[in-house]
This record gives structure tokens, C-alpha cells and sequence, in this order.
């Protein structure tokens, strides 16, 4: 009997046999299968599918009692875990059918402060500026968002307490919880790329700001720049291995790049003016930053060692506060208009496909683009 007409009539009896347990039958899915076969004397278990490997294109079949399992590679021949009593698994054994690739569950969203209900909030939009959710909806100044690399939680600062204060919560903004309680002032929080360690900015233990780095649960702080000189804006690499920051050691605020626990500090911008607001791009080849060197702040896009630097906006006024797209395809940032008022702007990397996707009255600043599960 050929692998074909084995599915066929495997197949047909599948449904009912599945039905018919009250729990699945045998190996949970992705388990070693050689692992999961139970013995002879064990109780028939119950599979709600049996395993099946898309790296190997390897088909397994389980047989009614559960105590043997056949499989497959391609068209090959069949091989048994457990020698059934018969090379033929075509009656009532049930066959594998490789499940269908879930769709993905998360929405690319852009997240943002902005003056918003009365108070300054976190508010997460479209990337197309559509559809505004209040996530905080606190009477305290919060601001600073980032989506955390699962997508599940926000990170985000507040002055709820009086001083700036790190606070995290699920991404539809409910479980609010405070992560830090310190007398000074601790802003610009940033996720590692496992989601677990966070960097902040933090004036703590004297009056200059310095890189910071935390647990996920707000444990285990530590300074990781230990300089005089003002230190800020934290932006982990894709790979987890460093960590752009602004200084001021060198007297004008400066693009610099440390190893993730503070090691080995080299300058990488260092244009007459000021730089901020690193951001590195998905795939870790590129920082895109804010520069004053060509009068009014613009956003520069530069190689991850700050060669080929190229000015993406060109542009009158001030933008500031770049946030790459999960693609790496775009920008959103912060323009200023004539007024004094900031929209949101996205961009494509090679400056062209300018979009004002907040073209409203008020204040929307320092966004980030990422995937809200």
C-alpha cells in the first residue's frame, strides 16, 4: 500500500477517533517522540494530533491503544518506535496531518506620549494614525513608551509619585506597575532584547545623569556608565551585546556605543552641536539619531560604527526622537510645525513617503513603533 492511500485511509477515520477521546491521545505536540511512546502496560493515552517535524518533513501515525508509533520521512518507508505486530498502520491507526501555521495574533502599533483626556498620556495608534486608545489614563505625567520585544508589556516613566518613576504594563494598558522607588529622577527606560533586563536613565547617587541597567521586575539596578558627565537615552543593539547612549563627557552631547555591562565606551557621532536619541534599526547595521550640526535638529541615519552618515529629513523645522518600524522599512518621529505644537511623521529609510500621521492640535512626542500582542 503506497503512502497516499495510506493517508486516504487514515483520514477518513481520524475525526471520529478524535471526537471520541474526552482528552487527546499520546506525545503533545513537539515532543521527542522516541520519549513520549509509553509502555506496554501503560494506560492507552490520547492524542489531540501527534507529532509531526516540518524541519525533517517527517509524518507520524499512532495506534489506537497508543502503545506503538509508526513514521515516515517524505515518501520513505515506514519505521516503528515499537514493533506493533503489523507494517501495514492503515487500520485504526490515526495519521498526522502537519498543522497549518498560525497567523500571527499581534498589530503593528505606535505608541507615543501625548496631552491628552486633561493629562499627559500613553496612547498607542495605527500606524496609519488611526484608531487612538488611551493606555494609562492616570492624572500623572507619563511618557517614554516602549513595547516590550514580546509585545506584551509597555515600559514607560511617570511623575505620578512626584519624581520620575519606571513603570510597566500590559500592552492594553491594564496591570500598572510601579518598578522603581528612588528619590531621584529615573526616565528613558529601555527593554533588552530577551525582555529581560531593562536600561533606564537615572540621577541617582549625584546630580549627573547616568546609564542604568535593571531586572525586568525593577531588581538588581546598577550604573553601568559611572561617568561625571551627563550620560542618557539608553538604546540596546538587536543582538544584546551593546548599548548606544548620548554623553556629554566630551562637552557636546554625543552619539556613543558600550558593551551591554558598561565596558569598552567608544564615540561613534561626534558632530560640533548636539546628538541624541539613538535608535538602532532591526537589524542592527544602522543608528538613526537627532543632530543639531546643520542648524535645526534633524534626523541622521549612520552606519552601526557612525561612518555614512545621511540626513533623512531635511527639513525647516525640528525632528527629533526617531523610532525604527519592526521592518526596518521606516521611521516615525517627532516634527515641530510653526506653532510650537509636535505631530508624528513616518518616513521610509531612503527619505522619501513623508506622512504627518497625527495631524491634529497638541503635543505627540517621542514615539515607538512596534508589535502589540
Amino acid at each position: 500500500m503506497d503512502t497516499y492511500t495510506r493517508r486516504a485511509l487514515l483520514g477518513c477515520g481520524l475525526l471520529a477517533l478524535l471526537t471520541a477521546c474526552d482528552e487527546p491521545l499520546g506525545p503533545e505536540r513537539g515532543t521527542d517522540v522516541d520519549a513520549a511512546l509509553p509502555t506496554a502496560d501503560a494506560k492507552a493515552p490520547k492524542i489531540e494530533l501527534c507529532h509531526y517535524d516540518a524541519d525533517d518533513d517527517a509524518y507520524y501515525y499512532v495506534s489506537p491503544s497508543g502503545n506503538a508509533l509508526a513514521a515516515h520521512q517524505g515518501h520513505g518507508d515506514l519505521a516503528f518506535n515499537d514493533d506493533p505486530g503489523d507494517d501495514d498502520p492503515s487500520d485504526g491507526w490515526i495519521y498526522c496531518e502537519p498543522e497549518p501555521e498560525p497567523e500571527p495574533t499581534g498589530q503593528e502599533r505606535i505608541v507615543f506620549e501625548t496631552f491628552y483626556d486633561g493629562s499627559w498620556e500613553i496612547v498607542s495608534i495605527a500606524p496609519d494614525g488611526t484608531d487612538w486608545v488611551n493606555l494609562t489614563n492616570d492624572p500623572g505625567a507619563d511618557g517614554s513608551p516602549e513595547i516590550s520585544p514580546d509585545g506584551t508589556k509597555i515600559l514607560f516613566r511617570t511623575g505620578r509619585h512626584g519624581q520620575e518613576e519606571i513603570y510597566v504594563m500590559d500592552a492594553d494598558g491594564s496591570n500598572q506597575v510601579r518598578l522603581t522607588a528612588h528619590i531621584a529622577a529615573d526616565i528613558e527606560p529601555t527593554w533588552s532584547p530577551d525582555g529581560s533586563k531593562i536600561a533606564f536613565t537615572s540621577n541617582r547617587g549625584g546630580s549627573a545623569y547616568n546609564v542604568w541597567v535593571m531586572n525586568a521586575d525593577g531588581t538588581g539596578e546598577v550604573n553601568l556608565t559611572q561617568h561625571p558627565a551627563s550620560d542618557g537615552q539608553p538604546a540596546w543593539s538587536p543582538d544584546g551585546t551593546k548599548i548606544a547612549f548620548r554623553s556629554a563627557r566630551d562637552g557636546d552631547n554625543d552619539i556613543w556605543v558600550m558593551d551591554a555591562d558598561g565596558g569598552n565606551p567608544v564615540k561613534i557621532v561626534g558632530y560640533q552641536n548636539v546628538q541624541n536619541d539613538p535608535a538602532w534599526s532591526p537589524d542592527g547595521t544602522r543608528i538613526a539619531f537627532r543632530t543639531s550640526h546643520v542648524g535645526v535638529p534633524e534626523i541622521f541615519i549612520v552606519d552601526a560604527d557612525g561612518s555614512n552618515p545621511v540626513n533623512l529629513t531635511n527639513h525647516a523645522g525640528p525632528d527629533i526622537a526617531p523610532a525604527w518600524s519592526p521592518d526596518g522599512s521606516k521611521l516615525v518621529f517627532q516634527g515641530g510645525g510653526p506653532d510650537g505644537s509636535w505631530d508624528l511623521f513616518t518616513i521610509n529609510v531612503d527619505g522619501t513617503g513623508l506622512v504627518n500621521i497625527t495631524p491634529v492640535a497638541g503635543q505627540q512626542t517621542y514615539p515607538d513603533w512596534g508589535i502589540l500582542n
